[in-house]
């Protein structure tokens, strides 16, 4: 990544587009939030939130559901990867 706030930027664009509202937003890291179902199966529909950082060039997505007790399938972390992907798409 050779322009982090270009990248923030893409983020809030591309998870916007998704339905999620910035939480907070640095210099070098945004945190957006998906107001969803606390209970479901389903990782699009769930409640959780997303931490990007712009770190030495790249980027690091951190999802999380807030909730101890959650489990990731292979399936949710593939969805949360393609959603990650869209902004990487963005930016490039």
């Amino acid at each position: 990544v050779g322009d982090g706030a270009r990248a923030l930027d893409a983020a809030e664009s591309v998870f916007g587009q998704l339905e999620y509202t910035v939480k907070k937003r640095e210099e070098t890291k945004i945190k957006l939030k998906f107001d969803g179902k606390i209970f479901t199966n389903e990782p699009a529909k769930m409640k959780h939130s997303v931490t990007m950082e712009v770190v030495d060039r790249a980027l690091r997505f951190t999802f999380t559901t807030g909730l101890i007790a959650s489990h990731w399938r292979d399936s949710d972390v593939e969805w949360a990867k393609s959603r990650a992907q869209k902004v990487i798409d963005a930016v490039q």
